[in-house]
């Protein structure tokens, strides 16, 4: 399972992540990035969304979307990208609030940019 979102509107999934407080951020020549709350200063060391996406035509596909919270790392992290967008919260229910912000924006871009589950 993974996300589908055009890159014509992948494109603007960090202005709108910032908008919501959320940054996002790419290490360079990687597939992966980090999503995580602007004003948590452990937010992307401990308190983010890891996301592993590639391009797949005209569009960005998300394979892996894992919440990360501190203590729920290591293979016991939800991935986001096996779920629909209905039950982030209740996978997450637990984690800190720093990774349910990230969650609930990103849900909310989701929903807003049209990304699709398949």
């Amino acid at each position: 399972m993974a996300y589908r979102l055009a890159l014509a509107r992948w494109t603007n999934l960090d202005y709108f992540l910032g908008l919501k407080g959320v940054e996002y951020y790419f290490p360079k020549d990687r597939n992966d990035g980090f999503m995580y709350q602007r004003a948590n200063p452990d937010g992307l060391s401990k308190f983010h969304i890891h996301s592993i996406e590639h391009v797949d035509d005209d569009d960005m596909l998300f394979t892996g979307l894992l919440a990360k919270s501190s203590n729920w790392r290591g293979g016991n992290e939800p991935d986001l990208a096996t779920l629909p967008i209905d039950q982030w919260r209740i996978a997450c229910a637990g984690m800190d609030s720093s990774t349910l912000f990230v969650v609930n924006a990103l849900s909310g871009c989701f929903r807003e940019l049209g990304a699709t589950m398949q």
